[in-house]
């Protein structure tokens, strides 16, 4: 079942264009300017305070280190934006596939959707971040064994390995963020539960999906190359990538939660 989930992730983002780009565009837009107006001064900042320093980096005047924690601070609050505006999307998205709700050019979805979604997105990535820590600290040490003969293949499949078994975890988890975003009251705890029976097929889903963001991230940099017509290609996949991870959760809570074919 696993191949044909992200098919069917797949199959509901290219059927459903059109709306994928409503409920996305709005949110991206309102994203990249706040982030413009509060990144570009921070990272100038942080530049400006790189160079001052030079090879002293002790001597830090009080009035530098006073710019230096207000630049910090206004890049945490560009990714505390950026997890509003993913939310923002992923809600958009499951009630659209859920309930056919259309997104609009802005999508409006319920306050408290959205504030669940956000809550029990925080809750799982609290729980796999608990588990990557260990996970970190053993594949560290196995590395360590292993020594200067480690070569690049192991260490990238070891990092495959890694990465699939933080997906699976998350994915049996993350049913309860569609549930949230359509009213439902499923939990993670409750989640974990109703994908049990499908955990086979979501360690696949896990493979594939680890694999297939691999691919992405690799086409995304190589496009990042080619100078501006590169840098929106390759938002483009990024973009696509999110949008399948969302979908994919869509299409399991689907089938799981609610009984509908795959």
């Amino acid at each position: 079942m696993g191949p044909e989930i992200v098919g069917k992730a797949i199959g509901l983002l290219m059927r459903n264009l059109g709306a994928a780009l409503r409920a996305s565009a709005a949110p991206l837009v309102i994203f990249a300017a706040l982030a413009w107006f509060l990144g570009r001064p921070a990272l100038a900042t942080l530049a400006t305070v790189q160079a001052d320093l030079g090879a002293d980096p002790v001597a830090v005047d009080p009035a530098v280190a006073q710019a230096l924690a207000a630049a910090s601070g206004r890049l945490i609050l560009v990714a505390l934006l950026y997890g509003v505006a993913f939310c923002w999307i992923a809600v958009a998205w499951h009630r659209y596939v859920l309930l056919e709700e259309d997104p609009g050019l802005v999508p409006v979805p319920p306050a408290g959707a959205l504030l669940r979604y956000a809550l029990t997105a925080i809750a799982v990535a609290l729980v796999v971040v608990a588990l990557a820590i260990p996970v970190s600290l053993v594949a560290g040490a196995l590395i360590g064994s292993l020594g200067p003969d480690a070569g690049f293949l192991v260490l990238s499949l070891l990092g495959f390995g890694i990465g699939v078994l933080l997906s699976y975890v998350g994915l049996r988890f993350s049913l309860a963020l569609p549930a949230k975003a359509v009213g439902g009251d499923l939990g993670i705890g409750g989640s974990w539960t109703v994908t049990k029976r499908a955990s086979g097929a979501i360690l696949t889903v896990a493979i594939l999906l680890s694999a297939l963001n691999a691919v992405f991230q690799i086409v995304a940099g190589a496009l990042g190359t080619l100078g501006i017509a590169g840098v929106l290609l390759g938002l483009a996949v990024t973009w696509f990538s999110t949008m399948l991870g969302v979908s994919i959760l869509t299409a399991l809570y689907g089938h799981l939660v609610e009984g509908r074919p795959v």
